[in-house]
């Protein structure tokens, strides 16, 4: 088979070049019976790649290619706050996903699919809380009944995701993710029990919002009315994400900001807030935004609001940046007015203004190569497109943005 390949090849073309091996382990090798006879390329010729000896010296023609289309304006923007996350990060990386699908290959995982685990949390907090509602009904829950409505609401969420895959042979991966689960919501319950007091008025919320002339479609994962010393006012509302991984750093006091789900919801929060206000409805203000991170057992809010009380482990924007290590970063973040409420106002609105711009840069088909950090390249999966690595492009050295995650949680 091997000799018979071998002509094959050599009947396919006018020229063939084979290599071999000279040492291996230290051992001079001997190239193989199938190529003897061969011509031997002059030493001189042989020592160059083969690459080099088909086409000579290399040579690069740049070509602008940092705008792609433009996303039709009659057609609703798909993949939801993805645009605003892959575009922050890199703009490339959002048109190749995004426009050119060149999404990574899946690989296969033993157990449960991730996004169904993540399906099933988000139901069954989703279950819980439509039958608890109130911090004053948490409180008055016992522990036995607190156990029996988390396990009854654990349940029922997988009702809603099944099915998970093969029952048979994922039968002890979901008794495990089980388990997990009810932990989990008792974990998120005790972190609630100890906050001021509050109201969850919706639970994966849908919302549609127009930005920089796009349609977009968001989902919150849960929005709480927020009472006592919580709210400086009497319609503070607090927009919160479920998270199933470790909690790192916020990513909103730079210029550039990070991970901005939640930047977007509070847009989109407020035009529908705006529009139930012309209806002689009024909604609630955004004072707070947190990330809810549930994993290994425990639960911890991270993220920032107008009062230091509004969440645990929840602080004001001015207060985070004095307890930032590298304050002189945040230069950027100009935090206006006279009270801890004003600021936080006028940190929103520059958040919504960072929305909207990255909404227009990707609606305007920017794709240019400019990665957040280098982290980002180094995992990225698409080099072979973007091809910063082969034309030897460099991040700024002075780029310490990706030691982000390092920064006090509490900030």
């Amino acid at each position: 088979l091997a000799e018979r390949a071998m002509q094959d090849w050599r009947a396919s073309t006018d020229w063939l070049v084979g290599s071999a091996p000279l040492t291996r382990d230290d051992a001079e090798m001997q190239p193989s019976v199938l190529v003897s006879g061969w011509t031997k390329l002059p030493d001189l010729i042989a020592e160059q790649d083969l690459a080099t000896q088909m086409r000579g010296a290399p040579a690069f023609n740049y070509l602008d290619d940092s705008y792609g289309s433009a996303w039709p304006s009659a057609e609703p923007v798909r993949r939801g706050v993805a645009v605003f996350d892959l575009q922050t990060r890199c703009p490339f990386k959002a048109y190749a996903e995004l426009r050119l699908t060149a999404d990574p290959l899946e690989l296969p995982e033993p157990g449960i699919d991730a996004r169904k685990r993540g399906s099933w949390l988000h139901s069954a907090l989703e279950i819980f809380w439509q039958g608890t509602q109130t911090h004053a009904a948490l409180l008055a829950l016992s522990d036995e009944d607190l156990q029996e409505r988390a396990q009854r609401a654990v349940i029922s969420g997988l009702r809603k995701v099944e099915p998970l895959g093969d029952a048979d042979l994922l039968a002890r991966s979901v008794g495990r993710e089980r388990e997990r689960l009810v932990q989990l919501l008792l974990a998120c319950a005790e972190l609630d029990r100890g906050r001021e007091p509050f109201t969850v008025v919706a639970t994966e919320r849908q919302f549609e919002a127009q930005i920089a002339g796009g349609r977009f479609r968001f989902k919150v994962d849960r929005i709480d009315q927020l009472a006592g010393a919580a709210a400086a006012t009497v319609s503070d509302i607090a927009l919160i994400d479920y998270k199933s991984g470790k909690p790192g750093g916020i990513g909103w006091l730079a210029a550039r900001v990070r991970e901005p789900q939640l930047l977007v919801y509070s847009l989109a929060y407020d035009q529908w807030a705006q529009e139930q206000s012309a209806a002689t409805q009024p909604a609630g203000r955004v004072a707070a935004l947190a990330r809810l991170h549930l994993t290994r057992g425990v639960a911890k809010y991270l993220g920032l609001s107008g009062t230091d009380s509004a969440l645990p482990n929840v602080t004001t924007p001015d207060v985070a940046l004095k307890r930032s290590r590298r304050s002189t970063r945040y230069a950027s973040l100009e935090l206006t007015g006279e009270t801890p409420s004003e600021r936080w106002d006028g940190a929103v609105q520059r958040w919504h203004g960072i929305v909207t711009n990255l909404a227009d840069d990707y609606l305007n088909g920017v794709a240019i190569v400019d990665p957040f950090n280098r982290q980002e390249c180094q995992y990225c999966h698409l080099k072979t497109l973007c091809r910063r690595a082969e034309l030897a492009l460099r991040l700024d050295a002075d780029d310490d943005s990706d030691d982000d995650d390092s920064e006090d949680n509490d900030s």
